[in-house]
C-alpha cells in the first residue's frame, strides 16, 4: 500500500446533481462526510478506487461505523444512497468507487508506487547483501548469481504488473458503462494489452460512442466491459445506423477473433 497523502475535490463539487440530492436527504451532511471519508480511505489504499480493510476482508457496516464515527444506521443509508447514484458498486471483493479516476491524478498515484517499490528493492538488496557475508562468515555455499536473477525477475514482474494497470486505468476512464471493475480488469490482463493496443482499443471506443447503439437509451445496450473485452469487439468493423452492440452482428477481421469467445457478463 503506498503512502497516499492527498486526493483531488472539485471547487465545483456542491454543484453537482449528485450531492446536492444528498445535502437535500434529512441525514444529508452526515452522508456527505461519509462520501469524503470514503474518497481519503480510497486514496490512502491506493487500488483504483477500491476501498477494503485487505484484499480478502471487504469492510463490513460495523467496521466503517467504529472507523468513521457515525451510527451503524447512517452508514447503512449512505451506503444505500451511494449505490442508488451509482457513486460506488459494492461487491464481494468491497466498495469502488465509481469515477475514480475523478479524484485522483492515476498517473500520480502509479509514480508513487513505483518510487515505494524502489525504495523497497533497495532495502531488500541490502538484507540480502547481509545475508551473503554472514554466509561467507561461516563457509556455507552461496550462489549470489541466482540471486540476483531472481531479484529482477520479481521486479520485472511488478513491472508488468504496473503497466498493466496503467493501461486499465486508461480504458477504464474511456469505457462508458462502469460495472464490474474487478472482473472487467481481470478479462483486460488477459488480452495481454500493449500502448499499441490501448490506442487501437481507444480509438475504437470513440467510434461506437457516436453510434447509434451506444447513445440510445442512455446507453442501455452498451455491453458491460468485461464481456466487450472478452470479445475482442475492438477488432469488428462498425455498421452504419446500429448494430453495434452484439458481437455476432460484427463481421470480424479475419484471423484475429479467438474461438470460442462468448459474451457472457
Amino acid at each position: 500500500m503506498a503512502d497516499i497523502k492527498w486526493i483531488k475535490l472539485s471547487t465545483a463539487m456542491f454543484d453537482d446533481e449528485k450531492i446536492k440530492l444528498i445535502q437535500a436527504m434529512p441525514e444529508g451532511d452526515s452522508i456527505l462526510v461519509i462520501w469524503i471519508r470514503l474518497l481519503t480511505l480510497a486514496g490512502k489504499i491506493n487500488e483504483n478506487g477500491y476501498v477494503y480493510l485487505s484484499q480478502s476482508i471487504p469492510y463490513t457496516d460495523d467496521m466503517f461505523a467504529t472507523i468513521f464515527n457515525k451510527p451503524v444506521q447512517i452508514i447503512r443509508l449512505a451506503i444505500q444512497t451511494f449505490n442508488r447514484l451509482q457513486m460506488i458498486e459494492s461487491n464481494e471483493y468491497g466498495i469502488n468507487l465509481i469515477n475514480w479516476g475523478k479524484h485522483q491524478n492515476i498517473e500520480g498515484m502509479e509514480l508513487i508506487k513505483v518510487r515505494a517499490r524502489l525504495r523497497q528493492q533497495k532495502h531488500r538488496a541490502l538484507l540480502k547483501q547481509g545475508d551473503n557475508e554472514v554466509s561467507r562468515d561461516n563457509s556455507v555455499t552461496v550462489t549470489p548469481q541466482i540471486r540476483v536473477d531472481k531479484s529482477k525477475s520479481k521486479s520485472k514482474n511488478k513491472t508488468n504488473t504496473d503497466e498493466i494497470n496503467k493501461l486499465f486505468n486508461i480504458f477504464w476512464e474511456e469505457y462508458p458503462k462502469k460495472v464490474s471493475k474487478l472482473k472487467a480488469f481481470d478479462t483486460f490482463k488477459k488480452i495481454k494489452p500493449t500502448d499499441d493496443l490501448i490506442k487501437i482499443i481507444i480509438s475504437k471506443l470513440e467510434l461506437l460512442k457516436k453510434t447509434d447503439d451506444w447513445i440510445k437509451d442512455n446507453g442501455q445496450y452498451i455491453p458491460n466491459p468485461a464481456t466487450w473485452l472478452n470479445g475482442h469487439r475492438w477488432e469488428d468493423e462498425i455498421k452504419p445506423g446500429g448494430n453495434n452492440g452484439k458481437a455476432k452482428d460484427y463481421p470480424s477481421i479475419p484471423g484475429n477473433r479467438p474461438n470460442g469467445a462468448f459474451d457472457g457478463l
